[in-house]
């Protein structure tokens, strides 16, 4: 094998582990969003278990009925819109259109889905 080939092959290997890393990085990045910012009402296994939770009476996205209902675009959505009460009209959930990057919003959607085991 020549200088050059081993050049070539350890460069596309050494690209090819920061592609893999960087989507590493991403999944990582939901899960840190999700802690710091949702798991205080939704739970860290999205159940909506906690005081904070029952107190708004967060749904269990786990829920077969309420996963089923749930994809990207509802995800990104009510992330971004957040929820009002239906009845009452007082916001159950804040609208964090303005909090988040895309890539932030993006890796949170991907987390969200991941925990409740929706598509």
């Amino acid at each position: 094998m020549s200088g050059m080939t081993r050049t070539v092959i350890v460069t596309v290997m050494g690209l090819a582990g920061m592609v893999a890393l960087a989507g590493t990085a991403r999944a990582a990045d939901g899960a840190a969003v999700w802690e710091k910012n949702c798991a205080s009402c939704h739970g860290k296994e999205a159940k909506g278990d906690t005081k904070a939770g029952q107190l708004l009476k967060v749904r269990d996205l786990t829920a077969a009925d309420v996963r089923s209902t749930l994809n990207r675009d509802k995800v990104k959505q009510t992330i971004e819109q957040g929820v009002n009460d239906k009845d009452t009209g007082k916001v159950r959930m804040k609208s964090y259109k303005d909090k988040f990057s895309a890539e932030e919003l993006d890796a949170l959607v991907t987390h969200v889905l991941s925990l409740v085991g929706a598509k």
